[in-house]
């Protein structure tokens, strides 16, 4: 395929690409499903209820934030995790929009 006929997403498919990416590893997953039961964890807490290193609980929570479906919140001396609904909830309307 040449470069000149790339395919023309709108903003919306590209949008929901990039959710589904982050969602595409089982760690991922396991970590959105722990700051479901523990809201306001820590990373170092997450980081050992998970049994993965530093740098890829970090990639992963990167992969997670830089899609907004976690966010960090400072407090003094540590950052909490938390899910952000507002996303999941337009998630959960898109994927019923699908059938």
């Amino acid at each position: 395929m040449s470069t000149s006929k790339l395919p023309n997403y709108t903003f919306e498919e590209k949008y929901w690409s990039l959710h589904g990416r982050a969602l595409a590893h089982p760690a991922r997953i396991k970590i959105l499903k722990l700051l479901s039961e523990y809201p306001n964890i820590t990373a170092t807490d997450l980081r050992k209820e998970i049994n993965l290193s530093q740098s890829a609980t970090s990639n992963h929570l990167r992969c997670l934030i830089d899609a907004k479906l976690i966010s960090e919140i400072y407090t003094p001396h540590k950052y909490l995790l938390q899910i952000n609904k507002e996303i999941f909830g337009h998630f959960q309307t898109f994927m019923k929009s699908l059938v």
